[in-house]
């Protein structure tokens, strides 16, 4: 089996299972990662070092948010994180 990136993983399971989330978590910087084109730093994307209760914050505000959420309901999950 070939080796898969973590971004080329994501665009997978978004063509075959939409619903699926998928959160990044890297020790690059934000700019960085924003260069593969895969995440939204914003939304899906946890920078190292983080503590635990900011990854169940960010896991939470992921599985609260919806496609359908308007930006506002979007900027307010983030924020919580």
């Amino acid at each position: 089996m070939p080796h898969m990136s973590g971004g080329e993983l994501a665009k997978e399971l978004d063509g075959a299972r939409p619903e699926t989330r998928v959160l990044f978590v890297s020790g690059y910087a934000g700019q960085t990662v924003l260069d593969h084109r895969v995440v939204d730093v914003d939304y899906n994307f946890l920078q190292k070092p983080f503590t635990l209760t900011q990854l169940a914050n960010k896991v939470r505000a992921m599985l609260d948010y919806s496609p359908n959420s308007s930006p506002a309901r979007l900027a307010e999950t983030i924020k919580r994180c």
